[in-house]
């Protein structure tokens, strides 16, 4: 599966963000910020839709994230396992739209199915599931109803695996510390 140009740029951001804070391993809360950075309508839309309020989620995870002294290089920054779990969802999200690369709108989806970000608390305060999110985007984003009778969660477990890009059980993801680095996933991506 491709990338879109907005889903490489939301990476990058994620990346810069993570380093920026000091850390080694991209999280789901680095990636919301990427998110933050590259399609700042799209969160705000959601939470609007539902009655809250998109800088409200940004201080709650800047304040989780706080800026360091000490920052990480970029090129040390590594995807951990939580951010590699968001990208196999996101991958997913694009194969349920049909759509031929994964966009900035498909990495939502998988911080939401990931469960492993503050987003899903934040929604959680007016009872938001991934279903009515993944509808609202399928209509406000891509211009498509009736999602949720075609999505990629209604195959059955075998079928799912069988579409994955993302080979789980390559050597490349068995290191010491279970993650890999940016560039190692992404190669010939960018």
């Amino acid at each position: 599966m491709k990338l879109s140009r907005g889903f490489k740029r939301t990476v990058a951001y994620a990346v810069y963000d993570c380093a920026a804070r000091g850390k080694s391993s991209l999280s789901a809360d680095h990636l919301l910020l990427g998110l933050f950075r590259e399609d700042f309508p799209l969160i705000d839309d959601i939470t609007n839709t539902f009655s809250l309020d998109s800088f409200k989620l940004l201080d709650t995870v800047l304040g989780e994230n706080p800026e360091t002294f000490e920052s990480t290089r970029a090129d040390h920054v590594s995807l951990g396992p939580e951010a590699l779990e968001i990208l196999q969802y996101a991958e997913l999200e694009a194969y349920g739209f049909a759509h031929e690369s994964i966009r900035p709108e498909h990495l939502f989806l998988g911080i939401m199915d990931s469960r492993a970000s503050m987003l899903n608390d934040f929604l959680m305060q007016k009872e938001v599931v991934c279903a009515l999110v993944r509808e609202l985007v399928a209509v406000t984003r891509f211009g498509e109803t009736g999602t949720s009778e075609r999505h990629i969660y209604e195959l059955d477990p075998l079928t799912r695996m069988e579409i994955q890009h993302i080979n789980f059980n390559s050597p490349i993801f068995h290191n010491n510390d279970l993650s890999i680095s940016i560039l190692q996933l992404f190669k010939g991506y960018f």
